[in-house]
C-alpha cells in the first residue's frame, strides 16, 4: 500500500466479547459466552465495512481474539493479517482493546492509564 492510498480505519465496540454473566432471551445465564447471533452480526458488520485498519474495544482474553480473527479470515471476511491486543487498564480487567490490519505495522506501544482533561 502506497501513501496515496485511501486506508479505511474503523473503531468497534464489540460489546463484552467474551464470557461474562448475561441476560439471554429474558433468562440470566452465568459465565455465558456472547451468543452466535451476535457473533455473525458483528462479522457481517465487519464484512460490509471491510476495514483496512480495526480497532475493537471490550475484547476478552487472547482466545477471543484469536476465535474472532478466525472466524473474520476464514468466512469470506477481510483477510487481515497483522493483530495486537492490549490488556485493560487494571490488573482484574475483563475488557481489552486490539486490532487487526490489513496493513503491516513495525511496532505498537501501549499505553495505560492515561489521564486527560475534559473541558
Amino acid at each position: 500500500m502506497s501513501f496515496s492510498e485511501t486506508i479505511r480505519i474503523a473503531s468497534l465496540n464489540v460489546e463484552n466479547y467474551l464470557i461474562l454473566d448475561r441476560s439471554i432471551n429474558g433468562k440470566w445465564r452465568p459465565n455465558y459466552p456472547k451468543p452466535e447471533k451476535e457473533k455473525r452480526a458483528l462479522r457481517s458488520i465487519i464484512r460490509q465495512v471491510n476495514p483496512d485498519i480495526l480497532l475493537l474495544q471490550e475484547m476478552g482474553d487472547l482466545p477471543f481474539l484469536n476465535e474472532l480473527w478466525m472466524d473474520i479470515n476464514v468466512t469470506q471476511g477481510p483477510q487481515y493479517k497483522y493483530a495486537d491486543w492490549m490488556e485493560g487498564s487494571y490488573e482484574e480487567e475483563e475488557r481489552h482493546l486490539a486490532l487487526f490490519s490489513k496493513i503491516p505495522f513495525t511496532s505498537t506501544e501501549h499505553h495505560r492509564n492515561l489521564t486527560f482533561n475534559y473541558f
